[in-house]
């Protein structure tokens, strides 16, 4: 809602700002029925809402929403341990340990790397890493299926390597 006002006064004819408290929840099938094919939607709310959006529009290409959250899909998930496993830093030349129980970027922060970073829960992208060897146990609620099954980036504020070695962009 903080950018409501700017965006339904700068584009007055594209945006709907319809809060809860006053209209209701939506019925998304009715609040989407007119989008055709290359239209994009941009949605952010709470889980029951982007879920059922993202259930509606399964159907469309690839691209076409655009979610942002504000709480992790599985908050379980980025406190669960996991392996403990070796992350090589290509860009930087160093090596470092992860234990289970630590992300990443805790890690690299605790050896003095600096590292661009902002929810550290997997919601908001600032973390994304380029993955350039090894497989990743993708926790975070931003990349597709097709994004974490083609295993190019993560979010290493949440997301683990699977195995022994991990070679990321970093």
């Amino acid at each position: 809602m903080a950018w409501a006002e700017h965006l339904a006064e700068r584009f007055p004819d594209q945006v709907d700002v319809r809060p809860d408290d006053v209209f209701g929840a939506p019925d998304v099938a009715a609040v989407l029925a007119g989008l055709t094919d290359g239209e994009l939607v941009y949605a952010c709310g709470p889980h029951g809402l982007l879920d059922a959006i993202a259930d509606h529009l399964a159907d469309r290409k690839r691209g076409t929403l655009h979610l942002e959250r504000f709480s992790p899909v599985d908050a379980e998930a980025l406190t669960s341990g996991g392996q403990a496993f070796r992350v090589t830093l290509a860009r930087s030349g160093g090596e470092l340990d992860v234990p289970a129980g630590k992300s990443i970027l805790q890690v690299m922060e605790e050896n003095g790397i600096p590292v661009v970073s902002s929810c550290r829960e997997g919601t908001c992208g600032t973390c994304e890493t380029a993955v350039l060897a090894g497989a990743v146990d993708h926790r975070d609620s931003i990349l597709s299926d097709e994004e974490r099954t083609a295993n190019e980036t993560m979010m290493i504020c949440c997301s683990r390597g699977l195995g022994p070695g991990l070679v990321i962009d970093a």
